[in-house]
């Protein structure tokens, strides 16, 4: 059976069980740190995963979201994006003098505009996940630009003290730079005293939507009528959400309909 190329096979896809849905599901505790990384990184938390897709079954050859709808408990309006999160390393900042970078993985490649084996370019979301404490010092971030050219740095840029575990905020590139394949190297200004961790995280994403209070109704973006963002998953990918515009505790809930596509 050929891919998904109208309506009608998608439908009969669905018909044929080839769907799953997968639920969106987290909570913060208590309120999060306003940009933690720099005056214009702006308000960030990454605030929910969907559980781990399975392994590609017999007859599925990708996973494509087709529909996504999401709420939280706390008010005011938001932007939440959902995406599939590449690990692009973590900064464990009271290790050593300057700090200990542990690499991850570098953006993946895909057939882009045609053209095959095309490298992702990010920006790139920092997580504190272990929370900073003591009297931090500038950090700065050595990558690989979206043109493929390495040793590209950041200006030192210092996270805010005490900021805690899921802040989130985006890492602002050197020069005219605007997107991120790997991160190479990340160091801090050396002293002793400061301590944290954080993760950086390369995006692609899937749904950019406003979310609204859950007593005020539920965000739902229809992935084949705004803007045709289908994207291509595979197995074991884990889709995660980052909601921007509100630091406060919060639980979050909400679904994506996902297709097999054959």
């Amino acid at each position: 059976m050929p891919p998904v190329a109208s309506f009608n096979d998608m439908v009969n896809r669905i018909g044929g069980n080839y769907f799953i849905n997968q639920p969106i599901y987290g909570e913060i505790t208590a309120s999060t740190t306003s940009n933690f990384f720099g005056t214009t990184s702006g308000i960030g938390q990454r605030v929910g995963n969907t559980p781990t897709l399975p392994a590609l079954p017999a007859g599925v050859s990708a996973y494509i979201p087709l529909v996504v709808d999401l709420g939280n408990s706390a008010g005011g309006i938001s932007s939440v994006l959902l995406c599939k999160a590449i690990d692009l390393g973590s900064f464990d900042i009271g290790a050593a003098t300057t700090g200990v970078f542990t690499d991850g993985s570098a953006m993946p490649t895909a057939t882009i505009m045609n053209t095959a084996s095309t490298s992702y370019a990010s920006a790139v979301l920092v997580e504190v996940t272990t929370q900073l404490a003591g009297t931090q010092t500038a950090i700065t971030i050595t990558y690989t630009n979206q043109d493929g050219t390495g040793g590209q740095t950041t200006s030192a840029v210092t996270p805010t003290t005490g900021a805690t575990v899921r802040s989130t905020g985006f890492v602002n590139l050197g020069g005219t730079d605007w997107g991120v394949r790997d991160i190479t190297a990340v160091s801090r200004v050396s002293s002793s005293g400061p301590t944290g961790v954080l993760r950086f995280w390369g995006i692609i994403p899937i749904s950019l939507s406003f979310n609204s209070q859950v007593t005020s109704g539920i965000a739902v973006e229809n992935l084949l009528t705004s803007g045709v963002n289908l994207v291509r998953l595979g197995g074991s990918d884990v889709l995660r959400t980052f909601l921007f515009g509100d630091n406060t505790a919060k639980n979050v809930l909400g679904n994506v309909y996902i297709l097999g596509d054959s």
